[in-house]
């Protein structure tokens, strides 16, 4: 099996098999050493998969070209296209993956290509995840922050990204960009609402006391004497 492999990569251009380890490791799901699940083999849209692989903005036809030739690995057995069918029966979208899951235990130049790719699958297949849930949900704690935030930045400088994981990044920095702000004008406010609520309150005892009579208006002085009785 490896010997097999290594002819059918090492028959492309060289230029083209850079391109075709991205490919084949985006083909693996990576493994979660701290739940026991190891690597395996997972499905991955073409359109996706193209954007991995060469940018999902290149319009290059000699980048689309590559990966059309390297996707051809299927005549090798390697890699398998296909479509997911739609819950109405149609034909869903055209996907790919590896042929059997055995070739991520056997072929020896795939795991060290997975193991040297691994921080950036294991962030990618992190942030699909999130990514999914903020789609779902909406809400702003879903969207990245912390490290797998600063991560995505840098590899959006070093790696081609899915569209949909750009646009994700992009949310994600302006939310935390705004996030100061908001915090501070929160502060502000709270402080005025303190001070309105302190004023209120002086107020109130301003009307109270002007109110109320005084005490000795209302009790002779305790040191004069009473009137004397007329005759």
């Amino acid at each position: 099996m490896t010997a097999w492999c290594n002819n059918a990569v090492g028959r492309l251009p060289s230029g083209q098999r850079a391109t075709a380890r991205r490919i084949l490791t985006s083909l693996v799901r990576p493994a979660d050493d701290v739940r026991g699940i190891p690597a395996a083999r997972q499905q991955v849209p073409l359109a996706r998969l193209r954007s991995l692989a060469t940018g999902a903005r290149s319009a290059d036809p000699v980048l689309d070209g590559a990966f059309d030739e390297i996707i051809a690995l299927s005549r090798d057995r390697i890699i398998i296209t296909g479509t997911v069918p739609r819950p109405d029966g149609e034909p869903g979208e055209p996907i790919a993956e590896l042929i059997h899951d055995a070739l991520i235990r056997d072929w020896g130049d795939l795991r060290e290509w997975i193991t040297r790719d691994h921080r950036f699958q294991a962030w990618l297949h992190r942030v699909t995840e999130q990514r999914d849930r903020h789609t779902r949900t909406g809400l702003s704690p879903d969207l990245l922050d912390g490290t797998d935030l600063a991560e995505g930045l840098d590899w959006a400088g070093q790696r081609s990204l899915p569209t949909e994981i750009i646009d994700f990044l992009t949310a994600s920095e302006r939310h935390q960009q705004a996030t100061p702000r908001r915090r501070r004008l929160n502060s502000i406010l709270a402080s005025l609402l303190a001070l309105a609520l302190i004023a209120v309150g002086l107020a109130a005892w301003q009307r109270g006391s002007a109110r109320k009579p005084s005490w000795q208006s209302v009790m002779p002085s305790l040191g004069s004497s009473p009137p004397s009785p007329r005759h």
